[in-house]
């Protein structure tokens, strides 16, 4: 079926253009505008060679940083959160080596637990669970559980003998709140919802649980914060 053409078409370009043509031109002296033309291309240009590289070299760092800490599982101080990255020298010998220019960038991964989709976690550990494998049977709420969250310290619903959240302490905050909230005819305050969150001992669980292939999986339903920093020094400023 032929495409129907916009009859309106013709009449936006003669608009835009018109428009195009009565923004007034002011003269800069000098040549701001080109060198700033000239660093925006650069930009755009340097942007497009990170997206395509700095996936692959993420993934490497974090791969190496994990198992690096999974062979150390059991000693927490020895673990590491980066690595730096380097290009293989293509010249093989050591003399050679130490006259090459060695590029490098540090790759670092936090334990800064990011948000998650609590439908994707679900499952993740629905099907992990599924899987034969050595070990205690594996339970989602060992790695990842839901927890309320409000504007507040939410710690107050935390019952200091336990170290759990209580739900009776929590419904006693919420009738207090009513309570006032009503006397001064206001909407409550406090507004919580549950959501699924990484336990607080969940990076030293999954090194001693999950074998390298996991650990990397996890990270794509437990995410976590990551960076990747050129090591190379910043170029001197010319002379004026």
């Amino acid at each position: 079926m032929p495409r129907k053409s916009d009859p309106t078409a013709a009449i936006k370009e003669k608009t835009s253009t018109r428009a195009a043509k009565d923004i007034p031109v002011i003269e800069v002296e000098g040549d701001a505008v080109q060198r700033f033309n000239d660093a925006k291309d650069q930009i755009e240009k340097a942007q497009r060679v990170i997206d395509a590289v700095a996936p692959d070299l993420i993934e490497r760092g974090l791969r190496a940083v994990f198992k690096h800490n999974i062979a150390r599982s059991g000693n927490t101080d020895e673990q590491i959160s980066s690595v730096r990255l380097q290009d293989k020298a293509e010249k093989p010998d050591k003399a050679a080596k130490e006259e090459e220019k060695v590029e490098t960038a540090l790759f670092t991964w936090t334990r800064k637990n990011t948000k998650c989709n609590s439908k994707n976690v679900e499952t993740f550990f629905r099907e992990l669970a599924l899987l034969p494998a050595e070990g205690p049977k594996i339970v989602r709420s060992n790695y990842a559980d839901w927890a309320v969250v409000s504007e507040f310290n939410t710690d107050v619903f935390i019952d200091p003998k336990t170290g759990k959240f209580s739900q009776e302490r929590y419904e006693a905050f919420v009738k207090a709140l009513e309570g006032v909230s009503q006397k001064l005819d206001v909407v409550n305050p406090l507004s919580t919802s549950k959501v699924m969150v990484a336990t607080t001992d969940f990076h030293t669980r999954r090194f001693k649980d999950f074998n390298l292939e996991t650990n990397v999986a996890l990270t794509q339903v437990l995410p976590t914060t990551v960076k990747l920093e050129s090591e190379r020094p910043a170029p001197e400023e010319p002379e004026e």
